[in-house]
């Protein structure tokens, strides 16, 4: 279609360009470069110059149309590039931090944006259909805590970006106590334990019809020696460390853990896919829901183990820990599953004790999975286990502070935790300085640390009513971790990106929301169905 003369009049006009407050100087073939002073409404085009007397001159006067210094637009990155995803996460970071509660953050990162008309949505609200087809469908690697297949542990260090220090615990972090002290307080637990471990030894002897299988019998014994540990040193210390009768305690309880990781290997047709995805990030879910036996839990958290600042990688440490080795998660044995993000640190957000000091865990798979194997296999399985159980529980925990995966942390979160089988104890401490794992290595300036030890025997083995080899040193350990006190006091604001906390009592409001995950009723019936709020 031709245009009409209006339209040509405007197109054979030149841009104007501005001068001054009121000059515009215009450029053109046939009149060359002029300038001409102009009122403020009038932009070197004559057709707006004729059209000027049919619009109220008041809209060109009034002061928020002018302005002293000149507002560009914000400059966008080009796209499918690595600098438009670290700006759409900014800007994604920006959004999730203005969000007052933890309910919101969560519900930001498990549904994301509708894929419909919102008018559609609210409709489906105010008749309480289920809504969740209408969202985005993810599909997050599911991490196992023990891996599937062998040499899987440079893969658990770099999907949470840990550096590990075997065979010791920080003897600095644990020194709070004296070795006289200890040694009085081993004395008083020592018998306790032993008597305990007798106990179950003469039960499942004299009982032979109710003997479960292997497994739950190693998982029982074990349940019943740890709480005959914690009672004989809540009984025997109890009165001199307050912070035990301030702490809260959970029993067999969820874990659930989700993030984004960035820095694997890529192919092709992965790059085509989806920009984002083009450096490498994958969406991870840990998923723990029998393992956690004990949950210890303070209002306050554990004083740090080093400074955030020295817990930075170098190459070295890099190129030792497997910081390169990125390969797909389906090469270790790990598929991605259709679920929704969700997290869960053992308890419900809104919680006044909302950070963990330490986590007893009775690993099934131990029996199951380790019997067959030899010492350096069987330890770094549960180096695995301790380093995704430690890492799940931080990341849900620190999801209930206000802090996400785009959000980073502000002060480093400390955990302690505890594996056995009743014989065989493993202890563990983990730092976490940094969650935010979508960024490159060489971006994100923090490593994670986590600290083991080699599997100690608490006995040998037991014979009539007798208990053979038993090792003071686990109870050593043990008192150490357990008696470990937080911080009494911080100046830093524990939970900077939350302005208002909340709590349900209501069950029935946990029970309807997706992303808490609830299991199946014990007797086979399903769960409720799911009801959006309105």
């Amino acid at each position: 279609m031709r245009p009409g003369p209006l339209f040509r009049r405007v197109v054979n006009r030149s841009c104007p360009t501005v001068i001054s407050n009121r000059t515009f100087q215009s450029s053109s073939l046939r009149s060359g470069n002029q300038r001409t002073t102009v009122t403020p409404y009038y932009d070197g085009n004559d057709f707006v110059r004729d059209r000027s007397q049919l619009i109220p001159r008041s809209l060109y006067h009034q002061p928020e149309h002018w302005t002293d210094e000149p507002e560009y637009p914000e400059i966008v990155p080009p796209r499918k590039t690595r600098a438009f995803v670290n700006y759409e996460r900014h800007k994604e970071a920006e959004k999730v931090a203005a969000m007052p509660t933890v309910k919101e953050k969560m519900a930001h990162f498990a549904f994301g944006p509708p894929l419909v008309n919102p008018l559609k949505v609210y409709i489906a609200r105010q008749a309480k259909l289920d809504i969740r087809r209408w969202y985005q469908i993810f599909q997050p690697y599911e991490i196992e805590g023990f891996p599937v297949k062998y040499d899987a542990l440079p893969f658990y260090k770099h999907i949470t970006r840990t550096a590990v220090v075997a065979d010791q615990l920080p003897a600095d972090y644990y020194a709070y106590i004296e070795e006289a002290e200890l040694n009085d307080i081993v004395d008083k637990v020592r018998q306790t334990v032993i008597n305990a471990i007798l106990a179950e030894g003469r039960y499942y002897s004299k009982n032979l019809d109710q003997i479960p299988v292997e497994e739950r019998v190693v998982v029982v014994q074990a349940q019943n020696v740890i709480d005959a540990l914690v009672r004989a040193v809540n009984l025997a210390v109890g009165k001199d460390f307050p912070h035990l009768r301030e702490m809260q305690q959970d029993t067999d309880t969820r874990c659930a853990a989700f993030w984004k990781r960035g820095g694997f290997l890529h192919d092709a047709q992965l790059k085509r896919r989806i920009y984002d995805k083009a450096s490498g990030e994958l969406m991870l879910q840990y998923i723990e829901e029998d393992n956690i036996f004990r949950n210890f839990r303070h209002e306050l958290p554990l004083p740090e183990v080093l400074p955030r600042e020295s817990c930075v990688p170098s190459a070295a440490t890099e190129q030792a820990e497997g910081r390169q080795v990125g390969y797909n998660p389906t090469i270790y044995g790990f598929r991605p599953e259709k679920s929704i993000p969700h997290w869960i640190p053992g308890h419900w957000f809104g919680d006044p004790c909302e950070f963990s000091t330490l986590s007893l865990d009775v690993p099934k798979a131990w029996t199951r999975q380790l019997s067959g194997q030899d010492e350096a296999q069987a330890f770094e399985s549960l180096a695995c286990n301790a380093i995704m159980a430690s890492f799940g529980r931080i990341v849900a925990q620190a999801m209930y502070l206000g802090f996400t995966f785009l959000n980073e942390l502000s002060y480093p979160i400390v955990t302690q935790s505890i594996m056995t089988n009743g014989r065989d104890w493993m202890f563990a401490t983990y730092q976490a300085n940094t969650i935010a794992l979508w960024k490159p290595d060489e971006e994100n300036p923090f490593n994670n640390m986590c600290w083991l030890t080699q599997p100690v025997k608490l006995f040998d083995r037991v014979e009539g009513s007798e208990v053979i080899g038993f090792n003071d040193e686990v109870l050593r350990l043990f008192i150490k971790q357990y008696l470990k006190a937080p911080v009494t006091s911080t100046n830093s604001n524990l939970r900077p990106y939350i302005e208002k906390t909340e709590r349900s009592y209501w069950k029935n409001e946990h029970s309807q929301t997706p992303f808490y995950h609830r299991p199946t009723r014990r007797d086979g019936k399903p769960r409720q169905p799911f009801k959006p709020e309105i």
